[in-house]
């Protein structure tokens, strides 16, 4: 007999044609490998020999800066711009994306000294030779570890012709380019203010500087004697014979040294004011009280107003650094000045401000700047006592000695601490300083007007984008491009060694790249000082060399912007140089600046371009990524997240060790974690709004391998359904049943959507449309509607053959769609593509997408999916209820009579068709008119619920039939007994053959918990409901005298904030869903998994946080509970609260049970102190006023035990319905929040014994004393 028992299950199953197929549940690290290969440098290899050269897609890339180790920025934008070539690839074009490193600059030369330090190589100076040498192995080694990362993300590019712009060909067409612009006179030397950066030693551009906005400087008000004044004001007798002083406020009182002027405003009124400690001082007038609080005295107005325009070049004062004999100053008028802090006048400093240099330079001010490269003054600062401030730095020391001779001169009013925005340099992290040196600048104000024309056919995504870039540049005059340091490309100018001239022309540039392409570029430092070959003929004399190289190299953004040179696709029939930019939101003031300007400039210098453009078609800008907490990332918080963890799954817990049957487990097993390789790096950044900051963490990471374990288990029912089907078989469309019609349907709407989404780059559309469809429209609807069709019928039955059809679209579009997206899972599944379709099919990484048939976009079929919706929904609900009494089981027990509205012909067109697609035994149809067939009176149970399709009621009866039943069981058992499903839940794999079995359906069934008519109808009668009783209460509240209507108003408050909850509620917000997979064991068939998927009204939890503690107020007014615990009351309320939520997104194991446990001893703690101590608090009231608090506490304590219990036979046990949860919590909601505010109300202004009054602020606002009373008349 136990022979025959195993036997009888084995002939059963040959019975099904139960699909199979050897896709694996994950790929392994061996064949990653291989897929890896195949869809990155075998696939681009393919499309740029086979895709015609005439339709190129350009890519260009912003190169990553070869420093230190990839991030998950880093893979964002290698990603992004991966995908772009792909959705491009599949459009029929050539793709040509070379990536590039930035390899010169600060950091890495840095670095390079810190390594030689290291090595304790350099101790003392090193020089740049030593520095280069070290900087290129440095960014070549960087190159080489970041090239294999990017690798890694399955980015397909021409990895063996990458650029570097330390590469001698990169460099000689940067330099080509720069001849370009010397030639038309962009490049010029000026001493002029920079930002320059005392930590690194070098000049720095605006985009290499950060904003910090809480830096603290020591602010002064000082004071400056004056010399000559308007004649009008000598004259004045209150004057005469009078010291004035000229007062300045500035946040930078290191620059006072080099104080060339002082600024006003030429329609600001100034005012003369008298201090007793400081004397006759000159202040803008709207600043006067500002200088009496800091002074901390009164001040007297001696001369009310002065025009400023009368003070400018009227006056004069005498310097405070320059000695008694120095030359007086001039006052001078300037737009730059405002009465918005300060005190209205402004001290210049030409060589340490902007504004300063520029007012100073129109009036024939030298520039002066006593500061060395190291942020120290030097001995210029005061020439009168050098060694007061020379050497000190300025940001220091050397700010404070300032000040101290500022003070020990009696000329400092009052200095504080002041914070404010600042820049930072932003390698160094260290604050900058403005000083005048002199620097190499292209001249941007020249050619500003062409870069924004040519911005003007540019598409920006997002398109603030265009507005960001166009603000940088129209504020941009001039860029500064000389940098002090050694790891560049030189400026490749030769100064006079006697009088310092520089020598930069077309002609001598092109000698010195001549002389680089002889000897290399580090010739330039490594070459003898002396060596004359470097100096063009023509300048060379007699007596020896007389010039001498200079030692400044270029800005590193000079290089990367100039990288459009390296595109070798002929512009000819091109707008643009390139299709695509993208980078991160920083790059429009960096590369993305530098690369509009440069290429305009270059432009403008040749004929051929007519009308100059941009170098790219399309910018795209990326958000930073942000930790799950919404923090930048940063190594030293410890957030930082690398690429590989995400990839090899260990960012996540590890995988529950799967049991084998009758298998003992190693005791020591190393953990196992849900590696599934590039594709979820890849989802991640394909699903996220990138146009915003991304935010990744273990919750977003656990969502995205959810996804990708849906899709790859559609894919193994896919080619497990496929198994013995050839193209050939294809059935015509018009004769595929309705459900298979609107499935394809379905696909052309995913598909349609998804491929506009990507061709607007807005891949987290398509990611979320493919998502949706995959678990609603295929999964819950089209694979649950054909399972019968494809594992019982006929192998060449039309009805089977339709369903594969379908399923062969389905399988063609899903890799197509998402080839861009996940190519190593798309590569796999055509590695196990059954032969008979591989032969006949092309490889869907080398498809040309295509639109889905025009006959698929039948909107007919939309109308009868939201009809079949309708009743399915209803039949579903009955089900569930049948479930819910242990009446049913199967869905496949189930007996459905529908009562169909008289406009519905849908259901009797498709009758033989309905009982497949709802997975119900048999479905029966009548109309209103028509009795109920007999067989349902006689049935053992029945439920029904009504629907409506376009506005006409049907109805839906669901029944059982005993003897019916009996004589299908043996049907349904032969048929599901030995189905196996799959499992793809994340556990560690068993052991197991190669080829694993197919499932009937997609992993254990679904069962979908949510809102129907009876829950939303529920929603909308309560939000009438407080709508209404908020009205009558604020009306109540109008006739009571006001410091009787506390209680209206708290009440009025209740039923208001839950008119606006529930009507949030009722129109689709506040609504979330929660998963719990059930796992059932069975002893004689395969265990399954049920899949339930709630919806969760979370809205209701913040009702009753608010409302609740309102409630409680009332309470305590009335019984006089202490505050004490009320508060307690209301903290445990919340508590409770909390502690529900989270159990009911605890999953479906133990850990629920437990909140709801920590959520009940906060109720009963409720009840001790706001139930208990309120008793005992109203005993010291009259018996009117305690048997009223006993029955309406009382009341509204019972009531608020509905919680607990709905909570856990609802959303913890998910034995109730939403809409039976719904119900017990809108009954407690009406009771707890309007029953009991008409009855306390009603009592409170009908009962004199229960009369609450509140006078004091209350009734009289501020100032008026009053007491809240309980008493037994009114007035009294």
């Amino acid at each position: 007999m136990p022979e025959l028992a195993r036997s009888i299950p084995r002939s059963w199953t040959s019975t099904l044609k139960l699909p199979k197929s050897s896709f694996p549940p994950r790929v392994s690290p061996v064949d990653w490998t291989k897929y890896l290969k195949r869809c990155t440098d075998d696939l681009y290899a393919w499309q740029r020999r086979e895709r015609p050269a005439e339709q190129p897609f350009v890519l260009h890339d912003g190169p990553p800066y070869a420093n230190g180790d990839l991030h998950v920025g880093h893979a964002l934008n290698k990603i992004l711009k991966d995908i772009i070539c792909r959705v491009q690839l599949g459009r029929g074009k050539r793709v040509r994306y070379v990536p590039g490193w930035d390899c010169h600059g600060l950091p890495i030369e840095l670095k390079a000294l810190q390594g030689l330090r290291d090595e304790d190589i350099a101790s003392g100076p090193v020089s740049a030779a030593v520095i280069r040498t070290t900087a290129r192995k440095l960014a070549r080694h960087t190159v080489k570890e970041q090239m294999k990362g990017f690798r890694s993300f399955a980015v397909m590019a021409d990895w063996e012709n990458h650029w570097k712009t330390m590469d001698k060909q990169f460099e000689m067409r940067q330099l080509g380019i720069f001849r370009e612009m010397v030639d038309r006179g962009l490049i010029y030397r000026k001493f002029k203010p920079v930002y320059w950066s005392p930590s690194t030693g070098t000049a720095l551009a605006e985009a290499e500087l950060e904003y910090k906005e809480d830096h603290i400087s020591t602010a002064a008000l000082v004071k400056f004697p004056l010399v000559d004044i308007p004649s009008h004001l000598s004259k004045n007798p209150l004057l005469h014979g009078k010291d004035l002083s000229a007062v300045i406020w500035t946040t930078t009182p290191w620059t006072l040294p080099a104080n060339a002027a002082i600024a006003v405003s030429e329609s600001l009124e100034y005012a003369i004011v008298l201090s007793e400690k400081h004397g006759y001082l000159l202040i803008a007038q709207s600043r006067f009280e500002y200088l009496q609080n800091m002074l901390k005295e009164e001040l007297s107005v001696i001369v009310p107003s002065i025009l400023g325009s009368e003070l400018a070049e009227q006056t004069t004062y005498r310097p405070l650094f320059k000695g008694p004999e120095a030359r007086p100053q001039p006052i001078f008028a300037a737009d730059f000045v405002t009465a918005d802090s300060g005190s209205g006048m402004v001290h210049c400093a030409p060589g340490h401000g902007m504004d300063d240099y520029e007012a100073c330079l129109a009036r024939g001010i030298p520039v002066f700047a006593p500061v060395n490269d190291e942020g120290k003054f030097t001995d210029k600062a005061m020439p009168l006592d050098p060694t007061r401030l020379a050497g000190k730095p300025v940001l220091g020391e050397g700010n404070t000695a300032v000040l101290e001779w500022v003070e020990s001169c009696d000329q400092l009013l009052a200095q504080h601490k002041y914070e404010h925005k600042y820049p930072y340099d932003w390698r160094s992290k260290l604050p900058i300083i403005v000083r005048a040196t002199e620097q190499w600048f292209a001249d941007v104000a020249d050619i500003r007007s062409s870069a924004l024309r040519a911005l003007e056919d540019v598409r920006f995504v997002p398109e603030t984008g265009k507005q960001r870039l166009e603000n940088f540049v129209k504020n941009r005059s001039e860029w500064c491009i000389s940098r002090q340091r050694a790891w560049g490309v030189p400026i490749p100018a030769i100064y006079h060694r006697s009088t310092g001239e520089a020598v930069l022309t077309k002609d001598s540039v092109s000698h010195i790249m001549a002389m680089i392409e002889e000897r290399g570029i580090d010739a330039w430092w490594t070459d003898s000082a002396d060596d004359a070959a470097w100096i063009p003929p023509s300048l060379r004399d007699e007596a020896g060399a007389g010039y001498r190289r200079g030692t400044d190299t270029m800005d590193v953004w000079f290089d990367s912007g100039t990288s459009w040179a390296e595109i070798d696709i002929p512009i000819e029939g091109r707008s643009h140089p390139a299709d695509v930019y993208l980078e991160g939101t920083d790059q429009h003031r960096g590369w993305f600046q530098s690369g509009l300007l440069t290429y305009i400039s270059h432009q403008l210098g040749s004929s051929q371009f007519p009308t100059p453009r941009a170098p790219f078609k399309n910018l795209i800008t990326h958000g930073f990524t942000l930790d799950e907490h919404g923090r930048k990332m940063s190594k030293s918080i410890g957030n930082v997240l690398y690429p590989q963890t995400i990839m090899d799954g260990t960012l996540l817990p590890p995988l529950k060790p799967r049991k084998g049957k009758g298998k003992k487990q190693p005791e020591s097993q190393e953990p196992m974690y849900d590696a599934l390789g590039p594709d979820a790096l890849r989802m991640w950044a394909a699903s996220s709004d990138y146009t915003r900051d991304v935010v990744i963490g273990k919750q977003v990471l656990q969502t995205v391998n959810t996804s990708l374990h849906k899709f790859r288990v559609t894919f193994k029912l896919l080619l497990g359904a496929l198994a013995d089907f050839r193209p050939e078989n294809v059935v015509p469309y018009g004769e595929l049943q309705l459900v298979d019609r609107i499935a394809l349907k379905h696909l052309s709407d995913m598909v349609l959507t998804s491929q506009k989404a990507c061709a607007n780059f807005e891949f987290y559309k398509a990611v979320n449309t493919m998502n949706r469809w995959a678990n609603l429209e295929f999964s819950a609807f089209y694979m649950e509607a054909i399972k019968d069709r494809l594992y019982t019928l006929g192998e060449d039955s039309t009805s089977r053959r339709a369903a594969q059809t379908t399923l062969f679209y389905i399988y063609n579009y899903l890799q197509e769609v998402l080839a861009p997206i996940t190519p190593v899972l798309v590569e796999e599944t055509w590695e196990h593509t059954p032969e008979s379709i591989r032969t006949q099919s092309e490889h869907p990484l080398q498809r040309i997408i295509s639109a889905p048939a025009p006959e698929w976009q039948d909107l007919a079929l939309d109308t009868s999916y939201q009809e079949l919706t309708v009743v399915h929904s209803a039949i579903k609900n009955l089900q569930e209820q049948a479930r819910s009494k242990k009446q049913l089981g199967s869905s496949l027990q189930s007996f459905v009579h529908i009562v169909l509205p008289n406009n519905s012909g849908l259901f009797q067109q498709y009758l033989s068709e309905l009982p497949d697609l709802f997975v119900v035994s048999s479905i029966t149809l009548s109309s209103h008119s028509e009795a109920l067939p007999t067989d349902i009176q006689d049935a053992d149970w029945q439920y029904e619920e009504t629907f409506e399709l376009d506005g006409q009621s049907g109805k839906v009866l669901l029944f059982d039939l005993l003897l019916i039943l009996l004589f299908h069981l043996l049907f349904i058992f032969l048929k599901f007994s030995m189905i196996q499903s799959f499992d793809f839940t994340p556990t560690a794999p068993a052991t197991t053959s190669s080829v694993a079995p197919i499932p009937t359906v997609i992993p254990g069934s679904e069962v979908y918990q949510e809102l129907h008519d009876v829950g939303k109808r529920t929603l909308w009668v309560v939000t009438v409901l407080m709508g209404i009783s908020s009205l009558v209460f604020y009306t109540l509240a109008a006739r009571a005298p006001l410091p009787k209507r506390i209680f209206h108003i708290l009440t009025s408050l209740i039923t208001t904030i839950s008119f606006i909850i529930y009507l949030a509620l009722s129109t689709g917000q506040g609504i979330t869903t929660k998963h719990a997979s059930i796992h059932e064991p069975h002893k004689h068939v395969p265990d399954t998994h049920t899949d339930y998927i709630r919806q969760v009204l979370w809205l209701r939890f913040v009702n009753w946080a608010l409302t609740t503690p309102l409630l409680f107020i009332n309470f305590a007014l009335l019984s006089g509970l202490p505050g004490a615990n009320l508060l307690i009351g209301i903290v445990a309320h919340l508590i409770m609260l909390t502690t529900a939520l989270f159990g009911i997104f605890a999953g479906h194991g133990r850990e629920r049970w437990v909140w709801l446990t920590l959520s009940c001893i906060s109720y009963l703690v409720v009840i001790h102190h706001v139930g208990f101590h309120a008793q005992r608090a109203a005993k010291s009231k009259d018996a009117q006023i305690r048997r009223f608090f006993g029955s309406i506490s009382g009341s509204a304590i019972a009531m608020l035990a509905l919680f607990p219990i709905a909570l856990a036979a609802g959303s913890l046990a998910l034995k109730l319905s939403v809409d039976t949860e719904t119900v017990l919590f809108a009954i407690q909601d009406v009771f707890t929040q309007g029953v009991l505010g008409y009855w306390l109300l009603l009592a409170h202004d009908s009962t004199s014994g229960i009369a609450l009054y509140m006078e004091g602020f209350w009734s009289h606002g501020v100032g008026n004393e009053g007491a809240i009373r309980i008493a037994d008349e009114e007035g009294a």
